[in-house]
């Protein structure tokens, strides 16, 4: 039994909601065919609000002395203050239709991106895109205000066409017969000096094309930054106080007049430090890719994280994502499994096989709503008929209490 808690234990730490009412389940996840992610089956019923949580785009890394340096913003941790964006709410609808919401086809990340000519190339940040050949692109409709309402028909495709990993920026191009948003208004050299008004527009935390504004801080040269071990940054940006959170990467920082003069990347834990890629660094990088210098992908392959790669799956094949299985080990055997029954965007339990038999033989679930993993059922033989049930009553991932199963 130790051996088999132990086992439960890194699973634990991924950290999606559990939630519905227990039903034993037979699968062999290693027979099951993966779900194809094309344009029309990703929608909001993917569980973006806490698997986004792994993804790249949601790490923090030590920066030594400093503090953490983040991707993203907690804008509970920033005063605003009194002063007011001259102008502002038609600033925002003059300038949301040029902001697109960029999703990865695997639902691995989440960001933003500036449409930035009528040929669809857009403008984002690479760690938005890293490890992917293609997005999925929703444009923005002032008629819908959650990401639970976005419409999985009307998504475009756009293809990853450049990177710069130096400088943490990427370009994607709309594929041919699609609607072009309205582009983005790119400021002239050096629009921005300290203390100026700008505003942001993106979709932090999933709260699609939301509006905060602040003022310039400082402008830094060759600032460096980095995102994990395996990533150095170095480019021109603007520390700004404009309050952003993960979802806000890649998207525009506008100046005054709604012009692009940034491109919202990271952030420091603390009192209202966040940064963009200044336009200098922005305009260097479109020109040379419009020239073909940031082609080469190669570097666009996803790092191994040593964090838990979940595969959607359609096991009532009805275009909608219904379950998700993980190869805990990496090895290509499929041992872990999370179901969402109802396909409410909401985990409804996981199942593990840790005898490798094939079968299901561990099931948790969160049966009270509140976050944590407290029970735990154990079918030891496979056969969908539970033998044992424990409860974790401390949250630390281990059972304090287990006892033969009744119903």
């Amino acid at each position: 039994m130790k051996i088999i808690v132990v086992y439960l234990c890194a699973f634990l730490l991924v950290g999606i909601s559990l939630g519905g009412q227990f039903q034993g389940k037979s699968i062999d996840l290693n027979s099951l065919e993966p779900m194809i992610m094309q344009k029309g089956s990703v929608s909001s019923q993917t569980p973006f609000e806490k698997s986004m949580k792994k993804s790249r785009s949601y790490q923090r890394i030590s920066s030594g002395e400093n503090g953490e340096r983040v991707i993203g913003y907690d804008p509970q941790k920033a005063g605003q203050g009194k002063r007011q964006l001259l102008g502002g709410s038609d600033l925002y609808k003059r300038c949301v239709k040029s902001v697109v919401l960029l999703v990865a086809m695997d639902a691995t990340s989440l960001g933003s991106g500036s449409v930035l000519d009528e040929q669809g190339n857009i403008l984002t940040n690479w760690h938005v895109v890293i490890g992917q050949d293609q997005m999925l692109v929703w444009p923005h409709d002032k008629n819908i205000g959650q990401l639970e309402d976005l419409d999985p028909d009307v998504a475009m495709l756009a293809n990853v066409i450049a990177i710069d990993p130096d400088r943490d920026l990427a370009m994607l191009k709309l594929e041919p017969k699609s609607t072009i948003p309205q582009k983005i208004e790119i400021a002239s050299i050096d629009p921005i000096s300290i203390a100026d008004d700008v505003f942001s527009i993106g979709h932090p935390e999933g709260y699609i094309w939301s509006f905060t504004y602040g003022v310039v801080s400082q402008i830094r040269s060759g600032f460096s930054w980095a995102y994990d071990k395996e990533t150095d940054f170095k480019a021109d940006v603007i520390q700004t106080q404009t309050p952003i959170n993960p979802g806000n990467s890649g998207g525009p920082l506008f100046n005054g007049k709604g012009q692009l003069v940034g491109v919202n990347s990271f952030s420091y834990d603390g009192q209202g430090l966040n940064f963009a890629v200044h336009l200098r660094e922005v305009n260097d990088f479109i020109s040379k890719a419009n020239d073909g210098k940031y082609s080469d992908l190669s570097r666009n392959q996803a790092k191994d994280t040593g964090e838990v790669v979940w595969e959607p799956l359609d096991i009532n094949e009805n275009g909608i994502p219904d379950a998700y299985r993980a190869s805990i080990d990496n090895d290509n055997y499929y041992d872990a499994i999370k179901i969402d029954e109802d396909e409410n965007g909401v985990i409804d339990f996981y199942g593990f096989d840790s005898t490798r038999d094939g079968s299901l033989n561990i099931y948790i679930f969160d049966e009270d709503g509140v976050e944590g993993y407290e029970h735990f059922y154990y079918d030891y033989d496979g056969d969908g008929e539970i033998d044992e049930h424990g409860i974790d009553e401390d949250g630390d991932g281990i059972p304090e209490s287990v006892s033969e199963y009744s119903e």
